[in-house]
């Protein structure tokens, strides 16, 4: 007789030590627990490291035992992910949990239960012995997860309630990774690093003498001075640093507000009327003036969020630029009064991200001149020919999917696509554990997302029905129809001509392609 699978869930430490010690104290637990049954026999155990049991959305493994379980996962945002029962056979069919707050403290969790049940996995809740194996169970596993989910929102509730003590006390609460200093969680006190501290004054002192950031991190890489980690500063590191008031001695509390523990948000700031604030709280490495001067100029100048200077961030050219490397948009830049374009992506991440090649104003000055004075005639006419031919090869390759049985290259989609998206938890799996870095991981998950992408076209494609295709095609040909009675003026001014430009594209090679807005609803196909 076959043994019945059983895997276990736990949460352990983000020290690595720690981590390594908890795991493995914990994985002798479970095998004690489950091996006392001798019917079952321990499938694994699934383990994410230092992740709070309120939020669903970045527990790898417990979204790993899930899909295991033959669950399906829809992220709906950023805070909400819904799973819901598949065709895919469980690979086991119980859960150990040790307490219900490891499985998680929100009682949205009965959801998952309920998925779970309809796969015939059931959840053991050692904590408080019961097993999770019939919907007559729901009011008293409820009952013990409100506990939980109050008991999560009472320690919230003291801990903020502390920190609001400390606040007015002017306690200094940071992280040991603050660049430039170094902090005490004993003493609660900062104390200078001499060497970070003289590349505070530097990025300082450049910024004050008008150099942008883009240049201070060419300078910084140019005379090999990098972060903690090794790696090359990059420019949202500069921003806070410029914007990060213990610099000049000043401690400011109750400054941001994130949310209640069940609906966390990104930090906002708050007004400054409920700041408090402690002046020379914190060891000085730049002077107040010097600091005020940076952010003065900050609120001034051309790239500044709030747009405060005469020019308001905003040309012609705005959203009309595509990257064709990665496909965000470009922005503009000035260099020594050089207008040119870059992509939002390289200028943000770095050439890591995307070594899309920059384009000047002149070149798209150049452009748009030179379609003026040709005019609008012969542009329309080679769009219009690779247009037509776009549309009637899209038009034969629906047609030679009509009558055609897919299902067998849909099997083959579709495993290949599970594999994809099992290599791609795998991968996350492998950054958590620091196996693989940041780098490795960004390369390798790229790759592994664009062909997720492609198999999820491919299988959209080869399920649709032959009434499916029949109309689509009868879509297109109206097009083309649409396209052949399409005609232009023979005479247009520059200002025309740019607005008939809805996209520019700076490709691989430096070069820049062009769309018309008279095609744009045909290229919708």
């Amino acid at each position: 007789m076959d043994k019945i699978k059983v895997v276990a869930y736990c949460r352990v430490s983000t020290s690595t030590v720690e981590q390594d010690n908890s795991f493995e104290s914990q994985k002798s637990y479970f095998q004690r627990e489950i091996t006392k049954n001798p019917e079952y026999t321990l499938y694994r155990i699934y383990a994410d490291k230092g992740i709070s049991g309120t939020s669903l959305n970045r527990r790898e493994e417990f979204s790993e035992m899930l899909h295991d379980a033959g669950l399906d996962e829809t992220k709906i945002n950023q805070k909400k992910t819904v799973f819901t029962a598949s065709s895919r056979e469980p690979r086991f069919h119980k859960i150990y949990v040790k307490n219900t707050s490891r499985f998680a403290r929100n009682v949205m969790v009965i959801d998952i239960l309920r998925e779970l049940l309809k796969k015939g996995v059931h959840v053991y809740f050692l904590d408080i012995n019961l097993v999770f194996d019939s919907i007559d169970k729901e009011f008293m596993l409820n009952l013990f997860l409100n506990f939980a989910q109050q008991e999560s929102i009472d320690k919230s509730q003291k801990v903020k309630s502390g920190m609001k003590e400390s606040a007015q006390k002017g306690v200094i609460f940071t992280n040991k990774n603050l660049y430039g200093y170094t902090y005490s969680t004993e003493t609660r006190d900062l104390t200078i690093r001499e060497d970070e501290a003289e590349v505070i004054r530097k990025v300082f002192t450049l910024y004050s003498e008008g150099i942008g950031i883009r240049r201070i991190l060419n300078i910084l890489e140019a005379d090999g001075i990098r972060a903690r980690s090794g790696k090359p500063f990059v420019a949202s590191f500069i921003k806070r640093l410029l914007s990060n008031e213990k610099y000049m001695g000043t401690l400011v509390r109750n400054k941001y507000e994130t949310g209640a523990i069940f609906n966390k948000i990104s930090p906002v700031v708050k007004d400054e009327s409920v700041w408090q604030v402690f002046e020379n709280r914190v060891p000085v490495i730049v002077s107040k003036e010097l600091f005020e001067a940076c952010n003065k100029l900050r609120s001034s100048k051309v790239s500044h969020v709030n747009q405060k200077g005469v020019y308001r961030g905003v040309s012609e050219y705005a959203g009309k630029i595509y990257c064709a490397k990665c496909g965000n948009t470009y922005t503009r830049n000035i260099d020594e009064g050089r207008v040119f374009f870059n992509c939002g992506l390289k200028k943000t991440k770095g050439k890591n991200a995307c070594d899309g090649l920059n384009v000047s104003l002149k070149v798209l000055e150049d452009m748009v001149d030179q379609i003026t004075a040709d005019g609008v005639i012969r542009s329309f006419a080679l769009q219009k020919g690779r247009v037509y031919h776009e549309l009637m090869s899209r038009i034969e390759s629906l047609q030679e999917h009509i009558d055609t049985p897919s299902d067998d290259e849909l099997q083959v989609k579709t495993k290949e696509l599970a594999d994809a998206e099992t290599k791609g938890k795998t991968l996350t799996r492998l950054l958590l554990n620091e196996q693989i870095s940041e780098e490795e991981f960004t390369e390798l998950k790229k790759e592994v997302d664009d062909r997720q992408t492609v198999l999820r076209h491919e299988i959209k494609e080869l399920s649709k029905t032959n009434e499916h295709l029949t109309r689509e095609i009868a879509v297109i040909e109206d097009k083309v129809k649409q396209l052949e009675s399409l005609e232009v003026k023979t005479d247009y001014s520059r200002e025309e001509v740019f607005d008939l430009i809805t996209k520019f594209t700076v490709k691989e090679d430096g070069s820049v392609g062009y769309q018309l807005g008279l095609f744009s609803e045909l290229y919708a196909v």
